[in-house]
């Protein structure tokens, strides 16, 4: 069985594109870029490339979203280091009303 090969128009219009148009061929075990193409449906991307990079950067913001609250998280649990970061801030703080317009 041929998978079928997915491109994308200039106009952001999917497209198949060769081979037999088989439904178990597009299931995602088989590696289809099924999500991808529902990307380009609803307008988020105009084009597979741009699909991708949009879910790639999707990923990394979520990724780095779980670290930050991660290290946030491990800072609150270490009662001495939370105290530190609040008197910090409160440094920050009574420094911030000195400038102007702040």
């Amino acid at each position: 069985m041929m998978s079928s090969r997915i491109t994308a128009s200039r106009r952001g219009r999917i497209s198949s594109a060769g081979g037999n148009d088989d439904s178990q061929s597009h299931s995602p075990e088989r590696g289809h870029p099924s999500k991808l193409v529902e990307l380009v449906g609803w307008g988020l991307a105009d084009s597979l490339p741009n699909a991708l990079e949009v879910a790639v950067r999707h990923l990394w913001e979520k990724e780095l979203m779980a670290r930050a609250e991660a290290g946030y998280a491990a800072l609150q649990a270490d009662p001495e280091a939370w105290q530190e970061e609040l008197a910090e801030r409160a440094v920050w703080d009574r420094g911030a009303g000195r400038w102007p317009g702040g």
